[in-house]
């Protein structure tokens, strides 16, 4: 196994990727598909369809650093790694922002029923 330069922010990622880093890449990239089938959001929809391609694209790579065993192969990976990570956190932050859609909307059920169970016979 090689190591390639560290990325600002972050530990130097292993190359080809350790099993367990490969795992949680295969099993988001399941989550992912497991969404896109669940959901018609488009702003969810866009942003899982391309975590999703840049998984795939990630897990390719990986493949190709584990046949080459050489060092382009393991900065092509790299660059990869930091596109679909990039992805994800554009997919929390979407994420997150439905989340608070729908807090809020809670709160306005929430408060619809009880001005209902205040008034109501009106």
């Amino acid at each position: 196994m090689s190591t390639v330069p560290n990325t600002p922010g972050g530990a130097t990622p292993t190359v080809p990727l350790t099993p367990d880093v490969r795992k949680s890449y295969e099993d988001m990239y399941a989550l992912a598909e497991a969404a896109v089938q669940a959901t018609s959001d488009g702003t969810i929809l866009g942003s899982l369809n391309d975590s999703k391609d840049a998984i795939g694209a990630v897990l390719s790579r990986d493949n190709d650093a584990r046949r080459n065993q050489d060092d382009a192969s393991f900065q092509a990976l790299q660059a990869q790694l930091k596109i679909a990570n990039d992805s994800l956190k554009k997919l929390q932050s979407d994420i997150a922002g439905v989340a608070t859609k729908i807090n809020i909307f809670g709160q306005v059920a929430g408060g619809i029923a009880k001005v209902l169970s205040l008034v109501p016979g009106i």
